[in-house]
C-alpha cells in the first residue's frame, strides 16, 4: 500500500486548540496529505493531537515573548497568503508535515512484512522529508517579522 493513496473516508472531527493556534480539521489533514482510508480515524486524530501538544510547547517561548498580547495567532500582524495570516498557514504546515512524519513511521510498523522491508529506506527518506519541511515551516513562523502600526 502507498501511503500517496487518496483518501475516500471522511471524518467531520476537528482537534480543539488552546484558543490562541487555530483548531486543525482531520478530514483537511487527510486530503491535503493524502492520509490513506486504511488509517483508522483515531489513530490519525491521536497523531495531530499529539503534535498540537509537541508544537504549541515548542512555541511557548515565541508566545510569551512576542504573541501574548493578542487574542489569537490569526491576529498576531502578519502578511497574508491567500486570505489567510501567514503565521497560521506556517503553523498549520508544521503540525501537519510533524504529524506526516509520525504516520509514516506508523506505516512502516503496521505494513506487510515484506513489503515493509522493501518500502523501508523509500519510507525513512519520505519520513526525513516531511520532518525537515515541518521545521522549516515551524522556524518560519518563530522568525517571521510582524509589525505592529503605532501611530505617532
Amino acid at each position: 500500500m502507498s501511503f500517496s493513496g487518496i483518501n475516500s473516508t471522511t471524518s467531520d472531527q476537528v482537534i480543539a486548540n488552546n484558543g490562541f493556534y487555530p483548531a486543525v480539521s482531520v478530514q483537511q489533514f487527510a486530503e491535503h496529505y493524502h492520509v490513506p482510508s486504511s488509517y483508522r480515524e483515531a489513530m490519525v486524530v491521536d497523531v495531530l493531537t499529539h503534535q498540537v501538544h509537541v508544537l504549541n510547547a515548542a512555541l511557548e517561548r515565541d508566545y510569551v515573548l512576542h504573541w501574548e498580547q493578542y487574542p489569537s495567532l490569526a491576529e498576531v500582524p502578519s502578511e497574508h497568503i491567500n486570505g489567510q495570516s501567514a503565521l497560521v498557514y506556517y503553523y498549520i504546515k508544521a503540525l501537519s508535515c510533524f504529524a506526516k512524519a509520525d504516520l509514516l513511521l506508523s506505516h512502516q510498523s503496521i505494513s506487510q512484512r515484506e513489503s515493509a522491508l522493501a518500502e523501508k529506506e523509500q519510507q525513512t527518506e519520505h519520513r526525513a522529508y516531511w520532518l525537515n519541511e515541518g521545521i522549516k515551516a515551524r522556524n518560519y513562523l518563530v522568525q517571521s517579522k510582524y509589525r505592529p502600526v503605532e501611530l505617532l
